[in-house]
């Protein structure tokens, strides 16, 4: 199936719906406009759902549900064989149900596409982002990042870091037109500062009902916790298709740890007709909760929940613009096997460090995790793993590898550790070591040897990234660097961090597992970097990889 869009009416103030051959496959907000761009869909599910204050410039496709199976004996669709030619051309009839997957585009607010590019199906463009003109955008893009290129790949960031999270904040886009109009657009980062200054406020209000409570003792006990929101635009008949298919897809999930909360607005009823129809009961039926806010937007639930599922209606995009702040994932509610996302898309990467990387629990030290990130989550290894996970779930595998410094001869012979690891089954390769290192008499050699040895084992096609020293020592950085050029890996400098600022310091507060918190009190831990360091570690990565979610 594909349509032209042209949608540039002068500006309207509205929601917009547009469809199809009675499919509704574009919700479009307030203000924003497309040019002569092209909707290609091989699913009547397919939809584009685009934010407020929007540019998107001709000659753009946006590719959805035309994937083919990879994974059997052919990519060919077979079930169309049965199907009666009615001369009609292709992509008219054409139906790519098998893998029901990559179905919708989320694009933000305030997002600027430019000439010719193509979008495809699953992708997540954050509010603010730009894209270059004739891109290829296969992968979500962070709010306020630059991309170009085939495919694209982050260029740079319109402000900086703390910039993006104060305007994340304060989403502008949703405030009332009127307001908009009357307000004096920032044309530089001075005056965006002095506008952050005027209307940031420092965190959304968060509740703590009992609801919320409820919730959160069950993610500590290991449930993911899956939320969707029937308030918007959709008519009855569409609400009705939508939880029909989730109803389903619930059924067949193979996680008995998952909860689905319904926010059912008016559609209660409904909601439990169609939950007696597929015969929940039990235990399945204990996991769906049907959750009524009186009509306001459950943003009570958000910071809590693990996958947001999207629908077609305007709500859903607000909804996981704010969701997506707290780190949940998107999942479109017409696509198939959707609750068993996490199980089927995983990628491991492997981090070979220190204690800065990983160090476990003892007499002074309360985690399982990088020392001494204030608790797991702001760890650098982490936070990486977090801002490249996207549908597909990008997991770390550490190894404490002190034992290599440690040696003041010989440490050759303590790559025999690594034996166990398949370098060649990592997405990519983080080395952190140095920091530890006293004996230098040998260190040029030993530096080498462990790199070509990873790279040997690795290809030459996987990607290696080395970090500078956090602790001054600018021979071994010289060291470090020099070697990577050697063996073709990248090399990230931690020299503007090498300060008391980024150190974690004596009484300083971390968490253990459990949440409690415990003082710094040993000088080792309080040389190891602090969240700042660790948040800067894990950027530097992210920025040399090429893209961050």
């Amino acid at each position: 199936m594909r349509t032209q869009l042209l949608i540039g009416e002068p500006f309207p103030s509205k929601i917009r719906k547009y469809y199809f051959h009675d499919n509704h496959i574009v919700t479009i907000g307030k203000g924003s406009y497309i040019g002569g761009s092209f909707f290609d869909s091989g699913i009547s599910a397919a939809h584009l759902m685009v934010g407020n204050y929007c540019s998107i410039s001709y000659d753009s496709v946006f590719l959805l549900g035309m994937d083919h199976a990879i994974q059997g004996l052919t990519t060919y669709p077979m079930e169309q064989l049965d199907k009666e030619s009615n001369h009609a051309p292709l992509r008219d009839y054409l139906d790519h149900k098998v893998g029901g997957k990559k179905q919708q585009v989320v694009i933000g607010n305030d997002v600027w596409i430019g000439f010719g590019c193509t979008i495809m199906g699953g992708v997540h463009i954050g509010n603010g982002a730009c894209i270059g003109a004739r891109s290829v955008v296969t992968k979500d893009v962070p709010p306020y990042a630059v991309v170009a290129g085939t495919p694209a790949k982050i260029i740079k960031y319109r402000f900086p870091k703390p910039v993006i999270d104060k305007l994340q904040k304060i989403k502008w886009w949703y405030w009332p037109t009127d307001k908009i109009k009357a307000m004096t657009i920032p044309r530089n980062l001075e005056e965006v500062g002095r506008f952050i200054e005027e209307h940031y406020k420092k965190d959304y209000e968060v509740t703590n009902s009992d609801f919320v409570k409820d919730l959160r003792r069950l993610k500590d006990n290991g449930f993911e916790i899956y939320l969707i929101s029937l308030q918007g635009e959709e008519s009855t008949d569409e609400i009705k298709i939508l939880m029909q298919h989730i109803s389903k897809q619930f059924l067949l999930a193979i996680n008995s740890k998952q909860l689905l909360i319904i926010d059912s607005y008016k559609y209660g009823e409904l909601i439990e007709k169609i939950l007696n129809d597929y015969k929940y009961k039990g235990d399945v039926y204990s996991r769906v909760i049907l959750y009524n806010n009186n009509g306001k937007l459950p943003l009570d639930i958000l910071p809590d929940i693990d996958y947001l599922i999207t629908t077609k209606g305007f709500n859903s995009l607000k909804l996981s613009d704010i969701a997506c702040d707290y780190g949940a994932k998107l999942v479109y509610g017409y696509e198939d096997d959707i609750f068993n996302n996490c199980l089927t898309n995983e990628e491991k990467y492997l981090v070979i460090g220190n204690s800065i990387s990983l160090h476990g629990k003892c007499g002074y030290w309360w985690g399982e995790w990088g020392m001494a990130a204030s608790a797991k989550d702001t760890d650098y290894v982490h936070l990486i793993s977090k801002s490249l996970s996207g549908e597909i779930l990008i997991t770390p595998e550490v190894f404490n590898f002190a034992t290599w410094e440690m040696q003041s001869y010989d440490r050759h012979e303590t790559l025999q550790l690594l034996e166990k690891f398949d370098f060649c089954s990592y997405k990519f390769i983080v080395l952190q070591l140095g920091e530890n290192v006293q004996d230098m008499s040998t260190i040029v050699d030993d530096f080498y040897d462990m790199l070509s040895y990873i790279r040997e084992r690795a290809g030459n096609d996987k990607r290696i990234f080395v970090y500078g020293n956090f602790w001054e020592n600018d021979l071994l950085d010289e060291i470090k660097e020099q070697v990577c050029k050697l063996v073709s890996a990248e090399y990230i400098s931690l020299k503007s961090i090498q300060n008391d600022n980024y150190l974690c310091g004596l009484h300083s507060t971390v968490l253990d597992e459990a949440g409690n918190k415990h003082i710094v009190e040993h000088n080792g831990v309080a040389k190891h970097p602090n969240d700042k360091a660790m948040q800067f570690m894990a950027s530097k990565l992210v920025e040399a990889y090429g893209y961050e979610r």
